[in-house]
């Protein structure tokens, strides 16, 4: 039976438009200039990774948690010479790109060209439905943006927008 979820929804049509054009998708950048990109997905989590995670950082959103079953992390729409910088995190890489002191009140999940992609933990505990947030990946976390969503929404805004930082179209600048 097939997870009905948005995210599988979401990363299943990326990945069958990649199978139908051959592993890449062609973008049109600005001045109708087009481009091919590419994905790529890591094997789904194992319970090793799950339990590690859980144990030293807690609870996390269900909608979050459900790209684990299907990838453990991505990188999405890469340009074949260039690379890219829209990266979602593995369980492991989780670990190891957040703090101790920092996870209490913030997780970064993704590296998004300059910006991180970041949970607000104490919405997560408190059971708020939008809990993400982005901030420019020097700053600290008290600058960070609302984006007043959940991370599906977030995917697949990401995706319908094939990679750009939707956040900032017509948006404030950051506050300092």
């Amino acid at each position: 039976m097939a997870d009905n979820s948005l995210i599988y929804k979401s990363i299943s049509a990326l990945k069958q438009r990649l199978i139908n054009n051959g592993g890449f998708i062609e973008i049109q950048l600005e001045n109708g200039q087009l481009d091919k990109y590419g994905c790529s997905f890591k094997l789904p989590a194992v319970d090793e990774e799950w339990n590690e995670l859980i144990e030293k950082i807690g609870p996390l959103p269900v909608d979050y948690l459900a790209l684990f079953k299907l990838c453990n992390g991505c990188s999405l729409f890469d340009h074949p010479l260039y690379g890219g910088e829209n990266h979602i995190f593995s369980l492991s890489e989780i670990l190891e790109y957040n703090r101790k002191d920092e996870v209490h009140n913030w997780l970064k999940i993704a590296y998004i060209y300059d910006d991180y992609i970041v949970i607000n933990m104490d919405r997560v505990r408190n059971n708020q439905s939008h809990y993400l947030f982005v901030t420019e990946s020097t700053d600290p976390f008290e600058y960070s943006r609302d984006l007043y969503c959940n991370f599906e929404t977030w995917l697949e805004r990401f995706i319908i927008t094939n990679g750009n930082k939707f956040w900032n179209w017509g948006a404030e600048p950051y506050k300092y």
